[in-house]
């Protein structure tokens, strides 16, 4: 359901709140990271009142709350949450890659999710490999510099690939192809690259256990959304999966809570090989893959995050497969924009009638974009995987023509 235009105009939930003992007023709850839009509608949908700071502050996030922005960014995170009532905190996208920020925050407020300290850990690629090892998944091969990959056989085919990743990372920014010239770092490593499907699942952890909520294919570097390398673009789901790999999927998160101090909602970043199953990342929080799920699911991502870090009773999460599966694709400036009320104004009518958002994080009017940088959301709907993929294409099409005019 689509957010209201102002945060206390009447607006009809799915009933998660009523059936699982929250009040009926709307409790706060508050929201941080590089881009809360997306966990935010969801907190609303639940039956909460998001209170939000974030880099952007959209238009669409300040029509459901008042939002702010967060300058100079991530820092500017604790000047923000400290304007804000008081309330429990949850954090989203990239606020992982700043641990020391999320131990001051919970020194202050009541954390909804997963701890600094595990974040550490999890972050941590060989801890990470040590962790999934024999559970029919593993941590691509790893190494801290280019002088300790291992040697390729004469008959290695096809020959080996390293990708050079920071340990501080987000969305696939600053991922590159290693190579021979590229100075080492200690904020880099070094992984095997590993072909096969790209793909996110999402879990949300209860009591020492993990439900998985779903898995979507993940878009990276698509030229048609302006993306480039390894760039996160968006995902397609929920994705068909056989019955074996659903098991396998279940295994890894349930896995990962015995290993870790996992709280409320997380995902995993995957490679589907040929021959072999991987475990990229794990994302400690709230992910970008949850919206998908979400459009094709009986429940709120929120609910079911508060509900398991209040240590209450979950109910029963089945991986839910609609007819239907949905794309979300993050578009991306090729060259600088400036965004114009015309194009904001066209944005908020196209999702007017609509009860959930085809166009998301809308900028504000008069905001300049520079290359590389996200414009807006794009959100369809398919019968198939191809017909979602389709129809995200066209509608980026769309989309650039009106922000290029």
């Amino acid at each position: 359901m689509q957010p209201p235009a102002t945060p206390n105009a009447a607006c009809p939930t799915t009933g998660w709140n009523a059936r699982n003992g929250l009040p009926a007023s709307r409790p706060r709850l508050l929201l941080l990271g590089a881009s809360v839009r997306a966990a935010a509608q969801s907190a609303w949908r639940a039956g909460y009142q998001p209170l939000a700071a974030d880099l952007f502050a959209d238009a669409d996030l300040r029509r459901l709350t008042a939002a702010r922005p967060a300058t100079p960014y991530p820092a500017g995170l604790l000047a923000a949450s400290r304007r804000l009532p008081d309330a429990p905190w949850m954090y989203t996208g990239a606020l992982e890659n700043h641990p020391e920020i999320l131990e001051t925050l919970a020194g202050e407020r009541p954390l909804w999710g997963i701890p600094a300290a595990t974040v550490r850990q999890l972050r941590n690629p060989w801890v990470l490999s040590e962790a999934v090892a024999g559970s029919g998944w593993q941590v691509p091969r790893l190494c801290r510099t280019l002088d300790d990959r291992p040697a390729a056989g004469p008959t290695t085919c096809p020959p080996l690939r390293w990708l050079r990743k920071p340990f501080r990372s987000a969305g696939g920014s600053r991922i590159t192809w290693a190579g021979d010239r590229q100075p080492d770092r200690g904020d880099y490593y070094y992984q095997q690259f590993e072909p096969g499907l790209c793909c996110s699942a999402v879990f949300v952890a209860d009591r020492g256990t993990a439900h998985c909520l779903g898995i979507s294919r993940q878009l990276t570097g698509c030229a048609w959304l302006g993306g480039q390398g390894f760039q996160y673009c968006g995902n397609l789901g929920p994705w068909p999966a056989s019955d074996e790999l659903l098991a396998a999927v279940r295994d890894l998160g349930r896995r990962l809570c015995g290993q870790f101090d996992l709280r409320g909602l997380f995902g995993a970043d995957l490679i589907l090989g040929a021959d072999a199953l991987y475990c990229l990342e794990v994302n400690p929080r709230y992910t970008a893959s949850v919206e998908v799920l979400e459009r094709a699911a009986p429940w709120q991502a929120i609910g079911l995050h508060a509900l398991a870090c209040q240590q209450l009773a979950l109910p029963q999460v089945p991986v839910h497969t609609p007819a239907a599966v949905y794309g979300k694709g993050i578009l991306y400036a090729r060259r600088p924009a400036a965004i114009g009320s015309a194009f904001v104004r066209w944005a908020e009518r196209w999702n007017a009638s609509r009860g959930w958002p085809r166009i998301a994080d809308i900028p504000l009017a008069g905001q300049r974009i520079h290359p590389g940088r996200p414009i807006t959301t794009l959100l369809v709907q398919g019968g198939d995987p191809s017909e979602a993929a389709g129809r995200l294409r066209r509608f980026a099409r769309l989309v650039q023509r009106l922000v290029a005019n």
